[in-house]
């Protein structure tokens, strides 16, 4: 192999572990198998840095091809410190302009979506707060609920 086919291979794992380390968390939780109940509140530990920083907030859903409707009302509530500092409600659409499921999969799909900007506060203890304000009481066929958290 010539020389400018090791720079690119270098560069393509360089760029790979760079991606790697711009997510800062990324984890779901598992909802019961009875669906997703309004008094199930889902936390995140959001990470402690040194100082503050800019980030991006993504909220993922894992559902069954069963799932009934076309979108999922969320509250989001983010904590620092014990103290809750900003709130947002938003509707997760699940579906694209021609009526289909948009998710990734075949009998669970797969939804990530970009939310907002997150601000990542130096030495304090953040926490995200997840739960759903649909009609229904308990929301079948969700099966996990995540964040993803990135530079």
């Amino acid at each position: 192999m010539n020389s400018n086919v090791h720079k690119l291979i270098l560069a393509c794992f360089l760029l790979s572990a760079c991606n790697s380390q711009d997510t800062l968390l990324h984890t779901y939780s598992h909802v019961g198998a009875e669906g997703w109940n309004r008094s199930d509140t889902l936390y995140f530990d959001l990470p402690q840095v040194q100082t503050d920083q800019e980030c991006r907030l993504n909220v993922g859903l894992r559902l069954t091809n069963r799932y009934p409707y076309i979108s999922l009302w969320l509250v989001i509530d983010e904590q620092w410190d014990g103290h809750s500092v900003q709130t947002d409600t938003m509707e997760y659409l699940f579906i694209d302009s021609l009526g289909d499921f948009s998710g990734r999969g075949v009998n669970i799909y797969q939804y990530e979506k970009p939310i907002r900007r997150l601000t990542l506060h130096g030495n304090a203890q953040g926490r995200l707060r997840l739960y759903h304000i649909m009609n229904r009481e308990t929301i079948p066929n969700v099966t996990e609920v995540g964040v993803r958290v990135t530079k």
